[in-house]
């Protein structure tokens, strides 16, 4: 590729396109899809003229052409990757804006197309008298209508505009404490350690370090789903001691609720998930010329980001154990810290093939409760909170105006 002389405005967004963008194709052929395209619409209306011979009303309120395939989604998506090859050959501003604007059609697109297939596909099945639990059978696979539905209930979760707001305003408040070096994503990634049976989770995986110091660590991001605890609730109910330390002054402060990430490591007793996203991220990104096989069997190549990363999260436990002891002479009870705080799926390498030789016995998915019905969910805040007050939920409660001072008062 030539060397070319990037504008300083749009150096940053060059790179983005180059590395990240949001919708590309590199290599496809661009007019043969378009051929395709037009070759899919006029199948979608040639079997819709056939499926009005008896599902006339249906086909009325859900014209093939718009519900069955994303074909709008699609010529978008083509739309789109023209627009981008456009600006990194040529990176002028009316070029860049020109690709946010093919951004913005192809995303609301994607979302039109979704919903219209959801709508379609629960009325399809209205129209036929089968069983809410029916299964449908193939050559060597079978799933049912919920799991279809669930899927596309997915493809929309994945669109809403309320986690693409939350993922950009957790990464600002990183930006504004760390340098981020290195962001993967996002990783579709299938487990079962935030739900009562396996799914499917959007993430991101960040390499960084803050501005004091010189070690990088990962920060895992877990972009469609965030958890917020009910700060009165959870103070007023809580049994142990400890715990109504640790909320004491965001109680006294009012505030009403305080973000929890998923991906904390005291969050799951398997921290499998870890390893898995960390071998994608250097198989798929940061190191493809590594022997995959061996990589993906032993899931540890990026061992020691992850130590650190556990480093990180008992280093402030401690610092907090500590200041409960000297101001109120209390502290975590050793159950609690073994159970919560030992890791001991990573730092038992459990993941690792080489390592861990019960390749039978499945280890336990299961989340630890702590919350319960203390927990919300970013809709339930949402609701009631303005969405500057969310924002700044998700950058870190202690950006409120006054909790310094109140913090460093009662932990020092």
């Amino acid at each position: 590729m030539m060397n070319r002389v990037i504008p300083e405005p749009l150096q940053k967004f060059y790179n983005l396109t180059l590395t990240d963008p949001l919708f590309a194709a590199e290599g496809l052929d661009l007019d043969n899809t378009r051929w395709a395209l037009e070759d899919l619409r006029k199948l979608a209306n040639d079997l819709e003229r056939e499926y009005r011979k008896q599902y006339w009303w249906f086909c009325f309120r859900y014209p093939f052409v718009e519900t069955l395939h994303p074909i709008r989604f699609l010529e978008r998506f083509i739309d789109c990757e023209r627009s981008r090859r456009l600006f990194l050959y040529n990176p002028i501003m009316p070029n860049a804006q020109d690709l946010i604007r093919s951004y913005q059609k192809t995303l609301a697109a994607l979302g039109e197309c979704a919903r219209a297939h959801r709508e379609a596909l629960i009325a399809a099945k209205n129209a036929e008298p089968f069983p809410e639990n029916a299964i449908f059978h193939f050559i060597s696979e079978s799933f049912s209508f919920s799991d279809m539905l669930q899927l596309v209930g997915l493809i929309i979760k994945n669109l809403s505009p309320l986690l693409q707001k939350a993922l950009a305003w957790t990464e600002e408040q990183l930006g504004e404490n760390a340098i981020i070096s290195e962001r993967y994503g996002p990783i579709f990634y299938e487990c079962s350690q935030f739900d009562e049976k396996p799914a499917t989770h959007q993430f991101y995986f960040y390499v960084m370090k803050y501005r004091a110091s010189e070690k990088l660590r990962p920060f895992i991001v877990m972009a469609d789903r965030y958890y917020f605890i009910d700060i009165k609730k959870f103070f007023e109910s809580a049994s142990l001691a400890h715990l109504r330390i640790t909320w004491k002054t965001l109680y006294e402060l009012g505030h009403k609720y305080e973000m929890r990430s998923g991906t904390q490591p005291y969050v799951a007793l398997d921290l499998g998930y870890w390893a898995d996203l960390a071998t994608i991220v250097d198989t798929k990104w940061r190191r493809p010329v590594l022997n995959g096989r061996a990589v993906v069997s032993q899931r540890s190549s990026m061992l020691d980001f992850l130590l650190r990363g556990l480093n990180y999260a008992n280093r402030h436990f401690l610092i907090r154990q500590q200041v409960a002891l000297r101001d109120h002479n209390i502290i975590n009870p050793v159950f609690g810290l073994f159970v919560t705080r030992s890791y001991i799926s990573l730092y038992y390498l459990l993941h690792n093939k080489s390592v861990w030789r019960l390749h039978d016995v499945e280890l336990s998915k299961n989340t630890f409760s702590f919350y319960g019905d203390f927990c919300k969910t970013i809709d339930e805040v949402a609701a009631d909170v303005s969405e500057e007050e969310l924002k700044i939920l998700i950058k870190g409660i202690r950006q409120f105006k006054g909790f310094h001072e109140l913090y460093r008062k009662a932990f020092g």
